[in-house]
């Protein structure tokens, strides 16, 4: 603008009647308010620029947008521990499967306490499922006012029913009809008893050996179909016991072995088991400890703890009569068809399952006992080998009275 000035200036000295010039005294004016301005604004220092322009923010103000940007600072950095944490979970969760990841209280409160572990993610997750459909049919059946005995989680309730049958019970069940004693070993009786042995009120009133020997305890197969090794010797023990006062721990483990002629883990007759007791003698579990597989057979003639003198297999037996020999005689041998779905997570009561069969057996028991509850039920009372987790510390109580899974089918008395 001001080279502008400049030119019109010197040409309005040359013709000062050109209509422009006459309007060069507005510009003039104009030119200086403009040199005014401009002169002013230079010399003034940003700081004094800072000082002539009014504070319209409050130092309060300043303090709030300064509080208020470290709070903010503050959350982001609380949401990204806690993210983080939550990444350092799930990628821990993923190394150590058998921790699984979940929700279920119930499930988590049982895996610590069963101490149970699993092999993959998917096995932990495939075990969850089955324990929780177990679990809730566990709750139905508790809530049922008709059933005589409750269940409860135990160290099954994570295997499905087939698993549970294969894996405890004899692969195959013995049929009643093809049942017999084997006649190799001598000095053995089948005796069939006759209904004149019941005298007076003997299978009336309540009567438990376990009562007389408190300390004796429960043992535990495992995963191995030797139930009829289990029941055979703790049939021996209990005798042995009551003739002379003395407990013995006695191998099974040497009959799982040495019994060629039963089937180690996958079965075996009660006969076959006391015959080789008879005949070979028996060892002490200490010095031939239980492995819940088959090895080689390692018995040691001189450490043979005991030898028995035989056994009677009693046939066309009642309950009642049955009843009167467990006390007078001692603990009997029964077979038992234990592939009900109920004895897999028994917990208490008195077992009054429908879905067994008493011609087919498929697990060896010790009868010790017998009695009435408050209600007026009739029950037996019976030892297991499924060790004190199970049931009622490893002994379970069941029906009397209607041959329930075949309790009187075979019973089997040791001759210590």
């Amino acid at each position: 603008m001001i080279n502008y000035l400049l030119k019109k200036h010197a040409l309005c000295y040359e013709n000062p009647m050109d209509p422009d010039c006459l309007q060069l005294d507005i510009d003039k004016k104009a030119t200086l308010a403009y040199f005014k301005r401009s002169l002013r604004s230079s010399e003034l220092s940003p700081r004094d620029k800072r000082a002539s322009a009014p504070d319209i923010m409050p130092r309060w103000l300043h303090l709030c947008l300064l509080l208020l940007t470290l709070t903010i600072a503050l959350i982001s950095l609380t949401i990204l521990l806690i993210v983080f944490e939550r990444v350092k979970n799930l990628v821990e969760n993923e190394s150590s499967p058998s921790a699984l990841i979940s929700t279920d209280e119930e499930w988590l409160e049982w895996t610590r306490e069963i101490n149970i572990s699993f092999e993959s993610e998917a096995e932990a997750k495939y075990r969850h499922s089955v324990w929780r459909k177990h679990y809730d049919m566990i709750q139905a059946h508790n809530a049922r006012k008709d059933s005589l005995y409750t269940m409860g989680t135990n160290h099954f309730t994570h295997l499905e029913h087939w698993e549970f049958v294969e894996m405890y019970l004899r692969s195959k069940k013995i049929e009643i009809d093809n049942y017999g004693v084997n006649d190799y070993f001598e000095g053995n009786k089948t005796v069939r008893v006759n209904e004149s042995i019941i005298e007076g009120d003997c299978y009336l009133e309540n009567f438990d050996w376990t009562e007389r020997f408190p300390d004796r305890k429960v043992r535990d197969q495992l995963s191995c179909g030797s139930c009829w090794a289990f029941a055979s010797v703790s049939a021996v023990e209990w005798h042995r016991a009551i003739h002379y006062g003395k407990s013995l721990s006695l191998s099974v483990q040497q009959l799982v072995d040495c019994v060629q002629s039963n089937f180690g883990c996958n079965g075996g007759i009660i006969e076959n088991a006391l015959a080789y007791i008879q005949r070979h003698g028996i060892m002490l579990e200490r010095d031939y400890p239980y492995r819940s597989r088959v090895t080689q057979c390692a018995e040691n003639p001189a450490k043979v703890a005991l030898k028995i003198k035989g056994y009677e297999t009693l046939y066309g037996v009642s309950e009642a009569v049955l009843a009167c020999i467990v006390r007078r005689v001692g603990p009997v041998v029964i077979g038992f068809d234990a592939s009900g779905s109920g004895l897999q997570h028994y917990k208490s009561g008195i077992y009054d399952g429908t879905d067994c069969n008493g011609d087919m057996l498929n697990h060896g028991l010790v009868l010790l006992g017998f009695g009435t509850d408050e209600r007026g039920n009739r029950y037996w009372v019976c030892q297991n080998s499924f060790s004190q987790r199970w049931g009622d510390n490893g002994f379970f109580r069941f029906k009397f009275g209607s041959n329930l899974c075949g309790v009187a089918a075979t019973p089997i008395i040791p001759m210590v």
